[in-house]
């Protein structure tokens, strides 16, 4: 055999050998993502702008069925499996794509990638979004940021939402979603969500994440810290690499500094919602603080005993919005207040005493990464996207996803 044909196979295999080998670690090809969209829905309705559906089985995709009539299709459970239109498909789980791979729209709102709906067992469908990674950043970061924001601020807050995903992507390979497009994963909104700046600042860090031991890290973020971020120790258990920080940056955020008064009825009421057995409070007050200043535990005095529990659980039950923080310290304020009918108050001798309990706090959010408003002011100041991100998460490494 002539040298040059040697080596044109010799080439040859080496080529396909690095294609090969590429393509079993993903290089190269997009990540996907799944997000829950819908949870338990009855009935769907899909509409594509071609009036074109294919459908697939899934997760091994193969080719069931084109729907060419008219969008949009309609979708419900049935004893066999998933209804679509007048077609019963005997399968719990099927996935959805445009023909010519366009959007595709899930009741009012249009998604990009494919749509998988899964029957449950108790007949209800979920729902769920399947798209590459970069292409949910899109619809996510208008939601988490404003687009306004200066672009070191962007760039910041793309890697830190891609970091996430891909944290949350691994320690779901068992389940049929990776994230929730609710805040409890991050607010996703399909296309609603996109626009050019911020998917500016998705383009220019593509395939950038935080690691830790060359692991993506679950890059926590929130509105605004109040001058320390917290240790994830503290709130979400064993989450290496990301402590508290001192934070100079977030003082012009309007969530710095805030009060939140609530009455004794009040607060006994949000516990009773909550069936616990509790009579009148009569003192509340913390236990404990975290290195950051923040508050783990509270304890409340009624006139049926003492309930002690973690002011994360408070926070929740009361509402995120009602308890911006676990920063803060407590105030009680009591005073007077007459009662009974307008002939006693006449008389000024009936008098009952109201309780006031003033939580005085600072910050937004649960306090763990980075600080957005933080991250914006030193964008303001000057400090590039990766001085934000060594700021709030000292411990990680800037690495290209794999």
């Amino acid at each position: 055999m002539k040298a040059w044909t040697k080596f044109s196979l010799l080439l040859t295999l080496l080529i396909w050998l690095v294609l090969n080998y590429s393509s079993a670690l993903g290089l190269g090809y997009p990540q996907k993502i799944r997000v829950l969209i819908h949870s338990d829905k009855n009935h769907l309705t899909i509409n594509s702008f071609d009036n074109k559906i294919k459908a697939f089985h899934y997760p091994d995709r193969k080719f069931i069925n084109t729907f060419p009539e008219e969008t949009p299709i309609n979708c419900c459970s049935s004893p066999l499996g998933i209804k679509i239109g007048e077609h019963d498909i005997q399968t719990d789980l099927i996935l959805l794509v445009a023909f010519d791979k366009s959007a595709l729209q899930v009741e009012n709102r249009w998604y990009r990638g494919g749509i998988i709906i899964h029957k449950k067992k108790n007949f209800h469908l979920e729902v769920i979004n399947e798209l590459d990674l970069e292409l949910y950043l899109q619809g996510i970061m208008k939601q988490e940021i404003s687009p306004q924001w200066p672009e070191a601020a962007l760039k910041a807050q793309a890697i830190v939402a891609r970091s996430y995903a891909l944290f949350e992507k691994q320690r779901n390979l068992d389940s049929l979603y990776d994230l929730k497009s609710t805040t409890e994963s991050q607010a996703y909104r399909g296309i609603a969500g996109e626009d050019p700046l911020t998917n500016q600042a998705i383009e220019d860090t593509r395939n950038l994440i935080l690691t830790i031991d060359e692991q993506p890290l679950c890059t926590f973020y929130h509105a605004c810290c109040g001058g320390h971020t917290e240790s994830a120790h503290n709130v979400f258990g064993n989450y290496p690499g990301l402590p508290g920080v001192v934070c100079e940056f977030c003082q012009d955020s309007p969530y710095y500094n805030w009060e939140k008064p609530f009455s004794n009825i009040q607060i006994r009421n949000y516990l009773l919602r909550s069936e616990m057995k509790v009579g009148p409070i009569k003192s509340l007050r913390a236990i404990g603080k975290t290195f950051s200043g923040r508050i783990p535990k509270l304890r409340f005095k009624h006139e049926l005993g003492n309930i002690t529990m973690t002011a994360k659980k408070f926070r929740q039950m009361i509402g995120y919005n009602q308890l911006p923080s676990l920063l803060f310290t407590i105030e009680k304020i009591q005073k007077e207040k007459k009662t009974g009918e307008e002939a006693e108050k006449k008389k000024g001798k009936n008098y009952d005493l109201e309780i006031t309990f003033n939580f005085i706090g600072r910050g937004w959010g649960h306090g763990v990464g980075l600080c957005q408003w933080g991250s914006k002011k030193m964008a303001e100041e000057g400090f590039t996207y990766e001085e934000i991100l060594h700021k709030y998460y000292p411990l990680a490494a800037l690495s290209e996803a794999e």
